[in-house]
């Protein structure tokens, strides 16, 4: 299954639905988790940058900007 996957995106440009409802898998399920990994590269996105910048003294950040 997962040669005929890769396959199919290569050969066109937008992804068949349907490969990714293969296994008894709803729009429902698929949409879950979208949102989920969605969430997921959100807060780690958020999270790094703002640990990074507590760690800094406020005036070591007012001296570079």
């Amino acid at each position: 299954m997962q040669t005929k996957f890769y396959r199919n995106i290569s050969a066109r440009s937008s992804i068949d639905i349907t490969l990714l409802l293969e296994g008894g898998r709803t729009v429902t399920q698929v949409f879950k988790v979208g949102i989920l990994v969605a969430v997921i590269v959100g807060v780690t996105a958020g999270v790094y940058p703002t640990n990074k910048a507590a760690k800094l003294a406020p005036v070591d950040s007012l001296r570079h900007e």
